[in-house]
């Protein structure tokens, strides 16, 4: 005998119906895989004692391209990912390929669509944990662990479905407790018809005080973009 409709409304949602209720939200699956391209610029990041000076630039291009700065604009010092993560120090002018947790924060989010669309093709699984309070809204936490282990807490609100908060799972470090901290999102635009937060914060969980914040004064979709600017320098 199946259920009443009824009965279905009050049914738990699993944690694929929420992911995909949260790629609706931002724009839907079409929307996010039609930008070829993102260029966030003109970031404010800041600290408590340190403000950034607004000149801030991401760029991402598919399948897996990465830029932290502009070859014209910060030619003393780019980070990226060109299929492996690597940095370039002007001075001495010498270029790092990076590995271990560098190498991984960079392979992670490489990707413009990020890690939950497409996230079971991608190798990796999602898991309901249950509801969380973030900022005294209720959310979905959902951990989605990718297929080499990386496990990610993602906390996509109850009410609008948009990812309002990420936290990543590790290992306790041998020496001392670390700070217990998540990453929150505001400030959504859309951009090529896909939400996107132009601000992001770190807070200390046990008391909601903000450790860092980066405001995106814009993000372009669909730009054209040299390959080569995806590429570390060849010296």
């Amino acid at each position: 005998v199946s259920a009443s409709p009824a009965a279905a409304q009050r049914r738990p949602l699993t944690a694929d119906e929420i992911v995909a209720r949260h790629i609706e939200a931002r724009g839907g699956a079409d929307a996010i895989r039609a930008i070829r391209t993102l260029v966030y610029d003109h970031g404010t990041y800041r600290e408590p004692g340190y403000q950034g000076s607004g000149d801030a630039v991401m760029m991402l291009m598919r399948p897996y391209l990465k830029v932290v700065g502009h070859p014209d604009r910060n030619p003393d010092f780019l980070e990226g990912y060109d299929g492996a993560a690597w940095e370039w120090y002007g001075d001495p002018g010498i270029v790092l390929r990076t590995i271990s947790d560098a190498s991984e924060a960079a392979r992670h989010y490489a990707d413009i669509e990020g890690p939950l669309l497409d996230y079971a093709s991608k190798g990796s699984r999602a898991e309901l944990l249950g509801i969380a309070e973030i900022g005294n809204r209720p959310a979905h936490q959902i951990r989605l662990t990718m297929m080499d282990g990386y496990a990610t807490d993602f906390f996509i609100d109850a009410r609008t479905y948009m990812l309002i908060a990420s936290r990543h799972t590790a290992e306790v470090h041998a020496f001392g407790d670390a700070v217990l901290s998540e990453t929150r999102f505001e400030d959504f635009r859309r951009v090529a018809g896909v939400l996107f937060p132009f601000r992001s914060a770190e807070v200390e969980i046990a008391t909601g005080r903000e450790l860092n914040a980066m405001q995106w004064g814009s993000i372009e979709a669909n730009a054209d973009l040299p390959v080569a600017w995806f590429c570390p320098p060849n010296v």
